[in-house]
């Protein structure tokens, strides 16, 4: 417990304040990427009626635009929590959250994009399959 406080004053030693920040960076990952999870299922299990009014940002249709919706919400939320082409999972997020801000103007859609935008810079931290990857083939 001493460590951990510790560490918010800057007395820790640099690999706790690795693997602390490493831990903050799970978390962070994990709850953007269930909380998305359940933004991107109900679009896919109501597809059918979704689709003919979805918006239609590029001029590709509206099926087309909810199906890149779907995939970058579920398949990129599942990438993203457990740490697999993370920055690329939070580029693909922070473009489908720019879009919903943009055309729909929730809040919510501003706070997740401006949290994924910091993932893309930070990467997905220690306690991730990219940083597993990394580590075998890289370092």
């Amino acid at each position: 417990m001493q460590a951990i406080i510790s560490s918010f004053y800057g007395a820790a030693s640099p690999e706790l304040r690795q693997k602390l920040s490493g831990f903050g960076l799970l978390v962070m990952r994990a709850g953007l990427g269930i909380g998305m999870w359940t933004h991107g299922w109900p679009k896919l299990v109501n597809y059918a009626e979704r689709a003919p009014k979805f918006v239609d940002p590029f001029g590709v249709g509206p099926e087309a635009t909810l199906v890149l919706a779907i995939m970058a919400e579920l398949l990129g939320s599942i990438a993203l929590t457990v740490g697999l082409f993370s920055r690329l999972s939070a580029c693909a997020l922070a473009f489908s959250m720019a879009i919903a801000a943009y055309y729909f103007g929730h809040e919510l859609a501003y706070i997740y994009m401006l949290a994924y935008i910091g993932l893309i810079f930070t990467g997905p931290g220690r306690y991730s399959i990219d940083q597993m990857i990394y580590k075998r083939y890289v370092a």
